[in-house]
């Protein structure tokens, strides 16, 4: 099926698609390219200072804010949704959003 771009943010760097599932039903799936804020993480990572009181942890692309929430059936930036983040970031698999890995 193919896909029709329904808009495009440039700051944000997140495409919104439209297309049709194999049902007939009309998806609308956004794509974000996340590469600056891996980068981002890596540059902050490397001017860690644990002598300082506070320090960069991570910056976490869009798209998992919003899908996170929806994991843990929370609003974004509540505390129920920020103790789900803060788990989801110390796993392997999130690893290049805190490259310190710091204990949150």
């Amino acid at each position: 099926m193919s896909k029709s771009i329904l808009s495009y943010d440039p700051e944000t760097k997140t495409t919104d698609y439209i297309h049709l599932d194999g049902t007939g039903q009309a998806v609308i799936e956004s794509i974000q390219d996340v590469e600056s804020s891996i980068e981002f993480n890596a540059f902050m990572g490397e001017k860690h200072d644990p002598k300082n009181e506070r320090w960069f942890v991570s910056n976490i692309p869009n798209h998992l804010c919003v899908k996170w929430a929806q994991e843990c059936g929370a609003k974004p930036f509540t505390k129920e949704w920020m103790a789900y983040v803060k788990k989801k970031v110390m796993e392997r698999d999130f690893s290049k959003l805190n490259p310190n890995r710091i204990k949150l």
